[in-house]
């Protein structure tokens, strides 16, 4: 019951026909008030059957002399639909201001709410001077706008965007485009700039705007490894689009260790040299469109007749950096010299293969392959009763191990591992 109703002095009529219990509906017999004006339509609070035992106080809708949406109020204030009692043809209808002031009651204490449809207005603009009085939307459009104190670097208030120059009696509010607002630096804070991938590629360390360029992640690429083994030598390296730089690693191939021929128990062949290991960064600008890729082989071990084994390959990433092969291992006991490498930044020359030890007449070590950062040499053998074959170099460009013979048989020397070519592409 959040709705006042229309408030007619003295209304008194009857009920044009009868209505039942529950009824919503009802009739008048006349919606005219004693000096002859109409009833406008609109709510109304009544009481029909006032000085009887079936009184009852009712809210309505009228329009002319119709009745709607009729409600039944308890004394209470409580709203029910339709009539809880039966009313006569010609029962009394007279017009109650009971109802109205129990809802202005309520609302002042809080029990009812205003009606949002009609809100309070004042007849003119107002002067509040009280803190307590009901603020108009003008006034609240006045401080909001205007009547609040400027804003300090200490004090919230008003400010105005603006690219004008500031002063401490005009405050503004401004932009990050704004000229005032500072760039930021590695040791304040301010304006930033995400870089574009062409900025990113040429290292740019400020953006259009002059301000400092930030990196995207999601505009960062990961580094690329493209690995060149001996099978698919010599291969060609395209330069892709968007490369900043590449970081190339050139192995060169191991050396086989000698073999050893029977005949005599306990002789040791020499152990192979590892491959030269070569490392380099270059930058983009400095490579060709393609560089040429070879990567050498490893070198076999010796055979049973007591023959040397073979040198490793050697190899290259174009002219930016080389790693020669290892040198074989001798059936005669001598290891073969590491490889050397060249042109990079970091340059590793390969390591020796051992050579052979004779512990007695029929018992005796061979050489132990060479190794490198990449690669680990085959190890040495220890017997004479048995040949033994020579263990072959593992990971990349190590050398073999040397065979050691027996009385009844030769010894086949172990194999150098292939050398690698490994670049790491990066575009940031």
């Amino acid at each position: 019951m959040a709705t006042l109703g229309t408030i007619i002095a003295d209304f008194t009529t009857s009920l044009a026909s009868a209505m039942a219990v529950g009824a919503t509906t009802g009739t008048l017999q006349s919606a005219t008030d004693d000096d002859g004006v109409a009833l406008p339509s609109g709510r109304y609070f009544f009481t029909i059957d006032g000085s009887n035992a079936g009184k009852e106080h009712i809210s309505c809708q009228l329009s002319g002399t119709s009745l709607t949406n009729i409600k039944s109020v308890s004394r209470q204030g409580v709203e029910t639909t339709g009539t809880v009692r039966a009313h006569r043809l010609g029962a009394t209808v007279t017009i109650t201001d009971y109802l109205s002031i129990k809802l202005l009651n309520d609302m002042i204490s809080g029990a009812a709410t205003l009606d949002a449809d009609v809100p309070l207005t004042y007849d003119a603009e107002p002067t509040l001077v009280n803190d307590y009085s009901l603020a108009t939307k003008a006034y609240i459009d006045g401080v909001a706008i205007a009547g609040a104190a400027d804003a300090s670097t200490s004090v919230k208030g008003i400010t105005k965007l603006s690219v004008a120059a500031a002063t401490p009696s005009i405050p503004i509010a401004v932009g990050d485009n704004d000229p005032r607002v500072a760039n930021a630096s590695t040791t304040a804070l301010g304006v930033v700039e995400e870089a574009t991938v062409a900025e990113i590629g040429a290292g740019t360390a400020a953006g259009s705007t002059g301000a400092r360029l930030f990196v995207n992640p999601s505009a960062m690429t990961a580094p690329v490894v493209r690995t060149y083994n001996n099978a698919g030598s010599p291969a060609t390296w395209t330069k892709p689009s968007g490369l900043r730089y590449v970081v190339v690693e050139v192995v060169g191939g191991g050396a086989g260790a000698g073999g050893v021929a029977s005949g005599t128990a306990g002789v040791g062949a020499g152990g192979g040299g590892a491959g030269g290991y070569s490392r380099k960064q270059i930058a983009a600008a400095s490579l060709g469109t393609t560089e040429t890729v070879t990567t050498g082989a490893g070198g076999a071990g010796g055979s049973t007749s007591g023959a040397d084994g073979a040198d490793g390959g050697n190899s290259s990433f174009g002219t930016h950096a080389t790693a020669n092969g290892g040198v074989k291992g001798l059936n005669a006991g001598t290891g073969g010299a590491g490889g050397a490498a060249a042109s990079g930044d970091t340059n590793v020359t390969g390591q020796y293969g051992a050579g052979k030890t004779l512990v007695n007449t029929s018992t005796g070590t061979s050489g132990a392959g060479g190794s490198n950062p990449l690669g680990m040499g085959g190890q040495s053998r220890f017997g004479g009763s048995t040949a033994l074959t020579g263990h072959a170099g593992t990971g990349y460009g190590a050398g073999g191990g040397g065979g050691v013979s027996s009385a009844a048989g030769g010894a086949v020397g172990g194999a150098g591992a292939a050398g690698v070519v490994i670049v790491t592409e990066y575009y940031i």
